[in-house]
């Protein structure tokens, strides 16, 4: 469809339009426009856009009494209609993996509040697989690093007009694509210049990131998020779980899940190796198998401990296939870790040791009552080595007994109710939960 716009000095501001036929290249068209007015007239170029048409070619040709300009454009169906664009919302939350599943409870909070919305996720490309099936989220990944990266990434999110946006990162980067998007409601953390709505960090300094982002959606109006880390898991990674369990001879309730490593730049989060596979050997006396997982850095670190005790699980599964895992799992006794953040949306017991690190700023949701410290007087330090003269004081003072008293006295040693021998084609039952993977 043509639509004819005549441009003309004299006339007013005033537009009129005349529905019918005009002339276009020779051909009498009844599907056209003729509009006559001034150059203010073009201002009806942004309305013919939201009338349902689209705008495809563009002429300029002169003619007397002034210049005629032609818009080729499509027209939707019989009538002219506004093409309902959705309303579109965004979270970013690049990293790291701990802090990006302490955030699921949030991102849940605000999707359920705008169930009309088209909710986007913005995050780094190792976290992605964490939201693939979830129900109303799409997810966009960039690395959280280069001026390129950075370059693309602002690109879009000023192409997908977001009329809202979480920052629930509170890095530099996430508050300059905040503030470059445009969007009417703006909310973050820290300074108040790319926000519409910021809450600040002084007389906090030891809130738990956790809490911080609760009250970020208290400044925002909506509800506090549950303390409960959620994660949709597929039927075949769940299948493919208790596929694993059933080959390794593992009954739901009647294993323990140890994670020994921690990152290769924070080597003093962990708790001394020889503590763990003492650990692991005593609870396989009261008939707990120690299931020691990891990534390909803790390759040789598990190596060594499954030769004392337990079955090596180290990259056997991806973040998602060690949850569906992990609800099979009697507890977890873990470092300082994304993992430990990761095992606590399986809603089974997690122990994690703190040492350098301030646990009450990072412990798993819902787990305080099983934190483990010691008495050093330096801790925390945040030092990522510890200092040899030290001598790790923090994570050695805690020793195995005093780790599998704390379990005793949780009453998690007793045998579990629902222990039964999987044979070879069986099925793998789920206990209940009560909350936590969806």
């Amino acid at each position: 469809m043509w639509i004819d716009f005549l441009t003309h000095p004299c006339q007013s501001p005033a537009t009129t339009w005349a529905l019918g036929v005009s002339m276009n290249r020779g051909v009498i068209s009844s599907n056209t426009i003729f509009l006559i007015g001034n150059a203010a007239s073009f201002t009806w170029l942004a309305r013919m856009r939201c009338a349902g048409i689209r705008i495809t070619e563009l002429r300029c040709r002169i003619s007397r009494g002034g210049c005629i300009h032609s818009l080729c454009g499509t027209r939707i169906g019989d009538r002219w209609k506004r093409r309902p664009m959705p309303e579109r919302l965004l979270i970013i939350k690049w990293g790291a993996l701990g802090d990006v599943v302490l955030a699921t409870s949030h991102l849940e909070t605000v999707i359920s509040h705008f169930p009309d919305h088209e909710c986007w996720l913005l995050t780094a490309p190792d976290y992605a697989p964490l939201f693939e099936h979830h129900p109303r989220l799409r997810v966009k990944a960039f690395p959280r690093r280069g001026a390129a990266v950075m370059w693309k990434a602002a690109q879009w999110v000023r192409a997908m007009r977001f009329e809202q946006i979480f920052d629930f990162q509170g890095s530099e980067r996430s508050a300059f694509l905040t503030w470059i998007s445009g969007a009417p409601l703006r909310a973050g953390m820290g300074f108040r210049l790319p926000y519409t709505h910021s809450i600040h960090f002084q007389g906090y300094e030891r809130e738990h990131i956790f809490d911080r982002l609760n009250r970020l959606l208290l400044h925002v109006g909506l509800p506090e998020a549950d303390p409960n880390p959620i994660l949709h898991l597929p039927t075949d990674e769940i299948v493919r779980a208790e596929a694993w369990l059933r080959k390794k001879q593992l009954v739901p309730g009647s294993f323990v899940i140890q994670h020994a490593g921690s990152s290769v730049r924070w080597l003093s989060k962990r708790w001394p190796a020889e503590y763990f596979a003492v650990l692991a050997e005593r609870l396989q006396e009261r008939g707990l198998t120690t299931v020691w997982v990891g990534s390909g850095e803790d390759l040789d670190l598990n190596r060594f401990l499954s030769s004392r005790t337990g079955v090596d699980a180290t990259d056997a599964f991806g973040v998602t296939e060690l949850c569906a895992v992990a609800r099979h799992a009697r507890l977890a006794i873990v470092n300082d870790s994304g993992p430990m953040h990761l095992l606590s949306t399986a809603a089974i017991p997690v122990y994690a040791f703190f040492g350098p690190t301030d646990w009450r700023k990072s412990h798993a949701v819902g787990q305080k009552e099983r934190v483990l410290i010691g008495n050093a007087e330096c801790s925390p330090c945040h030092l990522e080595i510890c200092p040899a003269k030290r001598a790790h004081k923090c994570l050695r003072g805690i020793t195995p007994e005093y780790v599998l008293g704390r379990i005793e006295a949780d009453g998690l040693l007793a045998p579990a109710a629902d222990s039964i021998r999987v044979t070879q084609g069986g099925s793998c039952p789920s206990r209940s939960l009560e909350s936590g993977i969806h």
